[in-house]
């Protein structure tokens, strides 16, 4: 496990620093020793994952991981399909879109894809990203689409820390805050996850899996066009329901 852990770490570091990187800047950048990065780089260049750039012994990635990841984005069952529908929502709305689904756990949120706004004041947020399911609202909207005795069973057990200054954290106020959402049609976060930042969201259920989809951006601009933005979410929501057939 952390052999593989140190794996993600390692690309992880390329893909934030975008630029060549010796053994102990690499070892610096994933916070470990030198030694324990070089069997795993050595073991990467052998696989044709990494190479060797320049005189200093800078590394960097190859494409085969591109190739890899395009490879499996091409043959997923389902998500690819999605995306031209969370476009044309991001075009019409002017915010971040957003498409989540619960993790493993069933603990959090994991984002999995994120068609940004491109508005210079935006919220931004990356594929693959963890969020608390009490502060977000697709996760609000994952915790909705659960009977009533397993959703306050699931909240009960959450650790409900305060991500800001507005995130309910008691078992009953994140309940009574879901239930409101079920009865408005959309749920709903102002703040509570992202300072300023707000989001409405409804869930898609295909072949068996329940997905959340949010219209997400600035509070000051997100606020005035609620009712608007539900609207075109409802659509898109509707759109992507009919995939199913």
């Amino acid at each position: 496990m952390a052999t593989a852990l140190r794996v993600l770490d390692i690309f992880e570091a390329f893909a934030a620093l975008q630029k060549p990187l010796t053994l102990s800047q690499l070892a610096e950048a994933v916070d470990a020793p030198v030694s324990s990065c070089f069997g795993v780089v050595k073991a990467l260049e052998e696989r044709g994952y990494l190479h060797s750039v320049s005189s200093r012994k800078e590394w960097y990635p190859t494409g085969r991981m591109l190739q890899n990841t395009r490879a499996i984005e091409r043959s997923e069952p389902l998500i690819a399909r999605f995306d031209p529908i969370l476009a044309a929502l991001r075009d019409q709305t002017n915010e971040t879109v957003i498409l989540g689904q619960a993790a493993s756990s069933g603990l959090k949120v994991i984002y999995l894809n994120v068609f940004e706004s491109a508005q210079a004041i935006r919220y931004s947020t990356a594929v693959g990203v963890s969020k608390p399911l009490y502060s977000t609202a697709v996760g609000k909207v994952l915790l909705g689409c659960m009977p009533p005795d397993q959703r306050s069973r699931l909240v009960s057990r959450l650790r409900t820390e305060a991500v800001t200054d507005r995130t309910l954290t008691d078992t009953t106020s994140i309940l009574a805050d879901i239930e409101k959402g079920l009865k408005r049609g959309y749920q709903i976060t102002r703040g509570e996850n992202v300072v300023d930042v707000g989001a409405i969201a409804m869930p898609v259920q295909l072949l068996g899996r329940t997905f959340g989809v949010a219209v997400a951006g600035p509070l000051q601009r997100l606020d005035p066009k609620v009712k608007a933005h539900a609207a075109a979410l409802a659509s898109a929501c509707r759109q992507l329901d009919a995939l199913a057939g």
